[in-house]
């Protein structure tokens, strides 16, 4: 029998958005353990497999790039216009090769479109890390009437998919309630087995004299660092350290110099080897998603949990759910200055060892990305042989 042919698609650059190629990866190596024959579309400027020469890339593997267009720094419209187009120049691109299973995977909004309008000639596959069309505000008659349109469009798009993956029970829902009769299959976002292993290892030292406080990730609108800077102000006696680059970086960088804030650092982007040996130095690890990203589930909270340390996290949404099975995380509201200072007034020992145990067999057991790939992979292929 011939090898199952699978591809993966996203507009995204995985050499470029970390958190696509964290997904990505563990997806496309598992449907390569199955026996698949794996094509990656994505919109990068050059092979994957020239830069990360793994051995399991050399046989049944190829990478096809489509060249994005330069990212427009106008309105939404424009840039709405110019990543449909990619959209569009990618799928057609996948036409190209004959396939069994498409996956398309999301955050991109744009990129169920097509299938309204190509000739179904594979099993469909949508995997959706992120409900992005969801976000859009509505604080205009204009704006409400372009969310409108876009969510109808996006829907119709994802009416044609045979099969779901989303990352939580929210999205869950969201698609039970789109296509009630679908295949949905929980692909919970989580930590990779090699970082995992990596942070088990940091120390979970006493608090220092003066504490250090740190953010890693996404420097964007929907973690809302602000609340954190602010909290710097506050607490001229904390050190606080943000690591990452995003949309937000320069509005908080002029804000923390408009205030001569000498306590907060801001260290942009790091190597991997960096971020664990800073994992290290915290104390006392943050993060936050505004309300308006409920059904965001960032899988820096994963790390976090795995390096063992106390974490001061502001959410209501669907990551506040997850980190309820958490031990030693204290969940405050979103954006919420009065309660950081509150949680950073009480951050005065350190998680219990006992704890930190629980909390990595929780991650070991449920949030490993190579074993849940494997897992919802292994469902796919077996549904699409039996039907």
């Amino acid at each position: 029998m011939n090898a199952l042919k699978v591809q993966i698609i996203t507009t995204y650059s995985l050499e470029k958005t970390p958190p696509v190629k964290n997904r990505i990866i563990p997806i496309i190596k598992s449907y390569h353990d199955l026996g698949c024959e794996v094509e990656l579309i994505s919109g990068d400027l050059s092979s994957l497999s020239n830069k990360y020469k793994e051995a399991w890339m050399n046989k049944r593997f190829k990478h096809k790039t489509v060249k994005p267009i330069g990212a427009s720094k106008k309105n939404f419209l424009f840039r709405a216009i110019e990543e449909l187009y990619l959209s569009f120049r990618i799928f057609l691109s996948s036409t190209y090769s004959n396939t069994d299973i498409k996956v398309i995977t999301i955050p991109s909004m744009f990129l169920t479109v097509p299938l309204i309008f190509f000739t179904k000639e594979s099993k469909i596959v949508i995997d959706i890390r992120d409900l992005t069309w969801e976000y859009l505000k509505e604080d205009s008659i204009l704006r409400r009437m372009s969310k409108k349109i876009l969510r109808w469009l996006i829907s119709k798009g994802l009416k044609h998919a045979d099969i779901y993956t989303v990352t939580n029970k929210k999205e869950l829902r969201y698609i039970e309630k789109l296509s009630p009769k679908s295949k949905c299959f929980l692909l919970f976002n989580g930590i990779s087995h090699s970082r995992f292993k990596d942070l088990v290892h940091s120390e979970t030292n006493a608090i220092s004299q003066k504490i250090k406080v740190g953010y890693v990730g996404t420097v964007g609108i929907a973690q809302n660092l602000i609340t954190l800077v602010k909290a710097a102000k506050e607490n001229p006696h904390i050190e606080f350290k943000i690591v990452g680059e995003g949309a937000d970086m320069k509005s908080l960088i002029n804000f923390s110099e408009k205030n001569n804030l000498s306590n907060i650092a801001f260290l942009g982007s790091l190597s991997w080897k960096e971020i664990s040996k800073f994992y290290d130095e915290i104390d006392v690890l943050y993060a936050n998603i505004s309300s308006n990203y409920a059904t965001a589930v960032p899988s820096k909270i994963f790390e976090y949990i795995a390096v063992g340390k106390p974490i001061i996290f502001g959410s209501i949404g669907e990551s506040r759910e997850i980190l309820k099975d958490f031990r030693g995380v204290m969940l405050i509201q979103p954006d919420d200055l009065d309660q950081l200072l509150i949680a950073l007034d009480s951050c005065c020992k350190t998680i219990d060892q006992t704890d930190v145990e629980y909390n990595r067999l929780v991650l070991r057991e449920n949030y490993l990305r190579e074993n849940t790939c494997k897992l919802v992979a292994s469902k796919v292929v077996k549904h699409f042989k039996l039907n």
